[in-house]
């Protein structure tokens, strides 16, 4: 039978079972952005708590008053949600968020560039070459910042570029522009291990948040450039998902609002009735082969010739071929 209540030692000391889990996401390979954030939210939770708190209203008061908002609301259920998960099934007790609901948290429309702003931003002049190299990195796969200052010099292929990050390795595309920017600001070959973005993620999400202000930008911020990926990409959802890493399709779900102009204007340049010629071609006439109109013409004149055929027939049973013939 399982126990209502957490051993002794547990309630004592609310710190050594967030040890315990900060030790085991490092042994399982947390990164250190991870661990970091598990151990910023459940320190001060031990802090508040010495004693682990099993009551639920007892964590849900705790939870509901993060008066920072909704999204930090949302994070620290995550996180203890997490440690209690695991504290309950090493330790054997119950687990009190069985009966914890998330709390609400509301609708937050994630900010992206347009197609113009894009440019605006990567034609900027006062760019570094290594922060130009960046930017154009990020916009081209829509990788996150800590995998960009990730790549190493052996990471990158003749049309691709292989990305380590939290969903585990993938190999993406990149442009050959692209990567002809980093092979020019790459560590010579020997040092293929070596970083070519050898900072800070802190750095990293800095310089771009000033590349971005510097273009006149605002409003924007640096994972905004993954967003704009998401949402300037005209190709299919599996591809996207693959590209970008989301570890389900729920994350894919929340751009697709965002296409709906995207994919008024494909519909218009490829839709079936849309007669437009292919580039360096003559212009089709509505009646040449191949076009809907001829189809279509082509159909209602199958058809015509079906009912002809039909009197025919009619007209030879009852009378025999003789009539045909003199007619």
């Amino acid at each position: 039978m399982i126990p209502s209540q957490p051993p002794a030692i547990s309630l004592q000391d609310t710190q050594t079972l967030v040890n315990a889990l900060i030790d085991n996401g490092r042994n399982r390979g947390w990164s250190l952005s991870t661990t970091r954030w598990y151990s910023s939210i459940l320190n001060a939770f031990a802090r508040r708590y010495p004693e682990l708190p099993c009551n639920p209203e007892i964590i849900e008061g705790y939870i509901g008053g993060c008066c920072t908002g909704d999204e930090r609301r949302h994070s620290v259920f995550r996180a203890l949600r997490s440690f209690y998960n695991f504290a309950s099934s090493r330790f054997n007790f119950d687990n009190p968020f069985k009966s914890i609901k998330p709390p609400l948290r509301k609708p937050k429309e994630k900010r992206s560039l347009t197609a113009d702003e894009v440019k605006q931003l990567l034609k900027y002049p006062g760019h570094s070459e290594r922060v130009s190299t960046l930017l154009y990195l990020l916009i081209d796969t829509g990788m996150r910042v800590g995998e960009a200052i990730g790549v190493k010099g052996e990471d990158i292929g003749p049309e691709s570029v292989k990305i380590s990050g939290k969903t585990g390795t993938r190999i993406v595309p990149i442009s050959p522009q692209v990567r002809g920017m980093l092979m020019k600001i790459m560590p010579p070959s020997e040092y293929g291990e070596q970083r070519i973005f050898p900072h800070t993620m802190s750095w990293a999400s800095r310089i771009v948040k000033r590349a971005v202000v510097a273009s006149g930008i605002n409003g924007v911020s640096c994972h905004s450039l993954r967003h704009t990926f998401c949402t300037l990409w005209a190709g299919s959802d599996t591809a996207l998902k693959y590209i970008v890493g989301h570890s389900s399709w729920e994350m894919i779900e929340h751009y697709k609002h965002h296409r709906d102009a995207q994919a008024a204007e494909q519909h218009k340049l490829y839709s079936p009735l849309v007669l437009k010629p292919a580039p360096g071609l003559a212009q089709v006439t509505p009646t040449a082969p191949g076009t809907m109109d001829y189809l279509l013409k082509l159909a209602e004149d199958l058809g015509a010739a079906k009912e002809k055929i039909k009197q025919l027939e009619a007209i030879i049973e009852k009378n025999g071929y003789a009539v045909l013939v003199r007619g």
